[in-house]
């Protein structure tokens, strides 16, 4: 199991950049930053305390080393790699929790967490991924889970330069 912790400090108000990571035109500037090849929203479903769950569909444009990729489309039967993304997002707070699930291998391959946004003044926060990543795959899982640090990693630096770009009028 590895632990995905990133704190990022980002220049725009708390609430604001906290409501941005529902905002469909804000999160398609970011996938294309991060390099998805697909981000889309597949359902937004009401909870009972008045948030919302997101369905998030994703396909990494990254190719993965040659072992993985064939491991994986093995499994998917040739389909292209995705994953899909559960975010249970509360009426009030600033904290939502996200499960991300492999499409195949969802019994050995594990990734969820929580997402936080801390005010640091009127015109600056914090961003806050506090998370695991577990994978239980023989002969694969440290090559899949380094591969994964990896890219969890360059989407992690990625976020304040979207931020930026979103305050700049960029969309």
């Amino acid at each position: 199991m590895a632990k995905l912790y990133d704190v990022r400090e980002i220049a725009m108000p708390a609430e604001e950049f906290f409501r941005l990571q529902n905002d469909a035109a804000y999160e398609a500037l970011q996938a294309r930053l991060v390099h998805f090849a697909r981000y889309d929203e597949t359902s937004r479903t009401p909870l009972p305390d008045g948030g919302f769950r997101r369905i998030i569909h994703q396909e990494p444009a990254t190719k993965a080393p040659k072992a993985i990729e064939m491991f994986i489309k093995s499994g998917l039967g040739g389909k292209n790699f995705f994953l899909t993304e559960t975010r249970d997002v509360p009426a009030q707070g600033l904290t939502y929790r996200w499960k991300i699930d492999p499409p195949a291998f969802a019994d050995r391959v594990s990734i969820a967490g929580e997402f936080r946004v801390e005010p640091i003044g009127a015109k600056r926060c914090r961003r806050i991924i506090d998370g695991e990543f577990s994978v239980r795959l023989t002969g694969l899982g440290a090559m899949l889970a380094k591969f994964a640090a990896k890219e969890v990693a360059r989407g992690y630096d990625t976020v304040p330069r979207v931020a930026e770009a979103w305050v700049r009028g960029e969309r």
